[in-house]
């Protein structure tokens, strides 16, 4: 199974590139068990979609706020 270390990279990897089946396996399982980085993939989410709203123009909100 994976470390936290190596899904923080698959995740991170998962940015520029489409993971392989066997990557998308082993990181769902680990997420699965492990809320820590659960929540470290929510926050890669809030941030993409932040930038995303912002290279558009659209910086009034940030998607997915943790309010």
């Amino acid at each position: 199974m994976l470390n936290c270390y190596e899904v923080t990279r698959l995740l991170s990897a998962a940015q520029d590139r489409p993971l392989s089946l066997v990557e998308r396996l082993r990181l769902r399982l680990h997420l699965l068990m492990c809320p820590a980085c659960r929540n470290f993939e929510q926050h890669m989410r809030v941030l993409r979609l932040s930038a995303r709203g912002f290279a558009r123009g659209d910086a009034s909100r940030v998607p997915g706020s943790f309010d």
